[in-house]
């Protein structure tokens, strides 16, 4: 693709880019909902999506200083046209590592019980009075 890549196109793959990680700020609510009681899981769901705001925020500096280091092409106007390879390198190559990193971290996390931590008990809901019985 490289050069011959529109600007609808790259703006469908943004956005869908965009779409399914923003999926992340939904997954870490029932995850630490389950994994810490209910005193506390309100804190925790505050600092996790603190801190994955904050790294987000990081994450965009990084990759968009990578992008220029591949060189550029002077335009008309006056803004850079920035070459595919660091395109390639500050949003592809760069993104799929960070993948790999949290795949390995995921995959050598252990939950030591494998339970809820709460441990809440079910609590059967009353029907009120048996009419059949009767």
């Amino acid at each position: 693709m490289g050069n011959k890549f529109t600007k609808i196109a790259l703006a469908s793959v943004l956005f869908f880019f965009a779409f399914w990680s923003l999926t992340l700020t939904n997954i870490d609510y029932p995850l630490l909902t389950e994994y810490f009681g209910p005193t506390v899981s309100g804190s925790a769901v505050g600092i996790a999506n603190f801190f994955l705001f904050i790294f987000v925020a990081i994450y965009q500096q990084i990759s968009a200083a990578i992008i220029p280091l591949n060189g550029s092409q002077p335009t008309p106007s006056g803004v850079p046209k920035y070459e595919w390879q660091g395109y390639r390198n500050g949003l592809w190559l760069f993104g799929l590592v960070s993948c790999g990193v949290a795949l390995i971290f995921a995959l050598v996390a252990k939950d030591d019980n494998s339970e809820c931590i709460c441990k809440c008990k079910k609590q059967e809901k009353s029907l009120g009075p048996n009419l059949i019985d009767e």
